[in-house]
């Protein structure tokens, strides 16, 4: 035992006197600090714009939007007056007209109160899906009577009635914005929730839900604002517990599997804990993109890039280097056996590769600390069987550096079952980096996915590897609410990965060790 043991250290020491280690473990902690300064720079540009006001180039062009809608308005009505001057008596080409002068005047109106109030469109505000619709509105009464000249009176008086009646609650929300926002996006929830209870050809339960989301948004109400990405998850939230309501997909349509609803269940209990708790609120404060979500995932993408290369070199050195210069033959006439020295050199291996792990988590969270603690310290949340749970937010990053290792794992072993069999430092290390890069650019493009359906992409080693996602299927569903949704990780379930795994590290090692024990050392 204490022989194996002395085995065990002189490897972890050849190991970690490597060039190679010390060079590539420094990269990887001046990559992981250049990247997280590069979006720290970036956060703090995002953050020193305020989006929702314009800036002098941002007028410049709507005002240029707008002389282009006034020619083109000024067209319409010479069109409008031919016609009407008896140049041109086709009725349907005049009602079309009416129609285009409607949505030019409207869009006009529009840009005249983005302009005047310096809001800027090109946001999800709510108030500019308010100002919209009064513009239009305002058009459409205009020309209402030159639009439907054919209208029976009584229906003629009651769509009148109806859109002059929508424009001027849309007309208060407007002037209440000038004075107070925070009331002005009250009332406009006011008016929502009295248009669902007044409906009464949508159900009680489907009633419930909306009036729920008003609810929620009128809690979060910021100074008259909503951030946008909380925005956006409340309405995915809506949406979810829509179909979930209908039985119905939400994306085809189709009745919902029992997967399906069990999944359905657990992303509203998230998506609830999500915005109730607070845990959302601390994020949106800071960051409204969303942009802070990726900041682990890119460090640990970017570290874990480094760490792979690592030991894929050093597992494919670690026999065929010793073959080819004789230092092999030392340990084979030891008294050891040579399952014996195999395993010392896996297990030193391992070590390594753990070690690796701690400084690149280590590396992370310093980082993080330094740049980012007011962004991305908030906690994990999942749900199992539609109750929402936190994980702690070093513990959720220290469990995904370790689903890492699961990666870096199996193409270490993959890197010395081929400096095993093949003998060739260079064939193990090539090969090895040509499969790790390989994976990469089939699971960020998402071939897997997209080049069939069959039953056979589920061996794919590629699809089964990168299991964060299906360890913590809950950390993009911010990005999910914006919709990304990760299609290669639909392939395959979380234990199938975890079963193909287990087999395929099984296979590389007992073929790594058939080829050490039963093949001789020349």
């Amino acid at each position: 035992m204490n022989k194996f043991f002395g085995l065990y250290l002189n490897e972890m020491t050849k190991l970690s006197r490597k060039i190679i280690t010390i060079i590539l473990l420094a990269v990887m902690i001046i990559s992981v600090i250049g990247i997280g300064i590069l979006f720290k720079v970036e956060l703090e540009y995002y953050n020193s714009n305020d989006y929702n006001t314009m800036n002098s180039s941002d007028m410049s062009m709507l005002e240029e939007r707008k002389k282009a809608y006034e020619i083109e308005l000024d067209g319409i009505k010479s069109q409008i007056e031919g016609i009407e001057n008896g140049e041109n008596e086709d009725e349907v080409s005049k009602f079309k007209l009416y129609n285009q002068l409607i949505n030019i005047e409207g869009e006009i109106t529009y840009l005249d109160y983005a302009i005047e109030n310096n809001l800027n469109i090109y946001t999800n505000l709510w108030i500019d899906s308010v100002m919209r619709n009064y513009s239009y509105a305002a058009a459409e009464i205009k020309y209402f009577e030159k639009v439907n000249e054919g209208y029976e009176k009584e229906e003629y008086e009651a769509t009148l009635k109806e859109v002059k009646a929508s424009s001027e609650k849309d007309l208060k929300v407007l002037n209440k914005y000038k004075e107070d926002k925070a009331a002005a996006l009250n009332l406009y929830l006011d008016y929502q929730d009295a248009e669902i209870k007044s409906n009464k050809d949508i159900s009680k339960e489907m009633a419930e839900i909306q009036l729920e989301s008003n609810e929620l948004k009128r809690q979060y109400n910021q100074n008259g604002e909503i951030s946008t990405y909380l925005n956006n998850s409340i309405e995915k939230l809506k949406s979810n517990k829509i179909s979930l309501l209908n039985n119905q997909s939400d994306e085809n349509d189709r009745p919902l599997t029992h997967d399906e609803r069990e999944e359905l269940i657990n992303k509203i209990a998230v998506q609830e804990h999500y915005i109730k708790s607070g845990a959302y609120l601390t994020q949106s404060k800071n960051d409204d993109s969303g942009v802070s979500s990726q900041i682990i995932s890119i460090f640990i993408s970017f570290s874990g890039f480094f760490v792979s290369i690592l030991m894929i070199i050093l597992a494919g050195s670690t026999i065929s280097s010793e073959v080819s210069t004789g230092s092999i033959k030392s340990l084979i006439i030891s008294p050891l056996k040579r399952h014996k020295i195999y395993t010392a050199k896996i297990l030193s291996l391992t070590t390594f590769a753990l070690f690796s792990l701690i400084i690149m988590y280590i590396t992370i969270i310093i980082t993080n600390q330094a740049l980012f603690s007011e962004y991305t310290i908030t906690p994990y949340i999942g749900a199992v069987n539609g109750k929402a749970y936190e994980l702690n937010f070093y513990l959720h990053t220290f469990l995904l550096v370790l689903i890492k290792g699961i990666d870096v794992f199996v193409f270490m072993m993959f890197a010395m079952m081929l400096s095993t069999v093949t003998r060739n430092t260079s064939a193990s290390v090539g090969i090895s980096i040509a499969g790790f890069f390989g994976g990469l650019i089939i699971s960020s493009s998402q071939m897997l996915y997209f080049i069939s359906k069959g039953e056979w992409r589920k061996f794919i080693p590629f699809a089964n590897l990168y299991l964060e996602d299906k360890f913590f299927p809950y950390s993009s569903l911010t990005e999910e609410m914006s919709g990304y949704y990760d299609n290669v990780g639909q392939i395959t379930s979380l234990n199938f990965s975890l079963i193909y795994i287990a087999v395929l590290l099984v296979c590389m090692v007992y073929t790594g060790y058939e080829s050490f024990i039963k093949r001789d050392i020349k």
